[in-house]
């Protein structure tokens, strides 16, 4: 089964690897197909940089390049 997480993300530099790293490591989760898609909605601070960081060291993620023509939103879809 799969299950797909929207993550709203609003100045959420402090908490998006936390967040990141609970859903990945949680046992309850582990037989599932998890698919987390996190949205920048305008932060302020780093999240957005945060988060690219955060998922950069995922082979599967993708991004529609939104973020380079508008980089007030991220949009990134993984699969766990």
């Amino acid at each position: 089964m799969k299950i797909s997480l929207i993550v709203p993300l609003f100045n959420e530099e402090q908490t998006v690897g936390v967040f990141y790293l609970a859903v990945r490591q949680d046992p309850l989760l582990q037989a599932y197909t998890v698919e987390m898609v996190f949205i920048n909605d305008g932060s302020n601070d780093r999240t957005a940089q945060t988060a690219e960081v955060v998922l950069a060291k995922r082979r599967d993620r993708s991004s529609d390049g939104y973020l380079k023509r508008h980089s007030a939103s991220l949009f990134y879809r993984l699969s766990t």
